[in-house]
């Protein structure tokens, strides 16, 4: 839930940006019923508007050429970060000659994982 004056981050989404200035905190200064507004707290003159359901800047990009992304605490953009490694591990294992050299315990560890995955609803998460 946001509320007004809790202080956020949000990190600049864009393909060819990649996160150049890392999390930029900011101010929630409005909230609707759709979206909510926040100030960012480096440069006052800016603000925008996210989307409450995707945490997702409202423009898309449109303004200025970059979208934006918002997180509650920096805990939620570390886990975002540390699943996005993950995955990219595990694709990287699971794929090609790699996948031989697993041993036949570890496979059958990766199916568990993988079977938990698709028997939760929040598995693709």
């Amino acid at each position: 839930m946001v509320t007004v004056g809790q202080k956020i981050f949000f990190v600049e989404a864009s393909w060819h940006r990649r996160n150049d200035r890392g999390l930029i905190p900011a101010t929630v200064i409005l909230v609707g019923r759709v979206n909510y507004e926040v100030q960012d707290d480096t440069a006052a003159w800016r603000t925008i508007t996210f989307r409450r359901a995707t945490n997702l800047d409202v423009s898309g990009g449109q303004c200025d050429g970059h979208y934006y992304r918002a997180y509650l605490t920096k805990q939620d953009y570390l886990d975002e970060q540390e699943r996005k490694a993950l995955c990219l591990a595990i694709r990287q294992t699971t794929q090609g000659p790699r996948l031989d050299k697993l041993t036949l315990d570890g496979l059958r560890q990766i199916a568990v994982i993988l079977k938990e995955g698709e028997d939760n609803d929040y598995g693709s998460a």
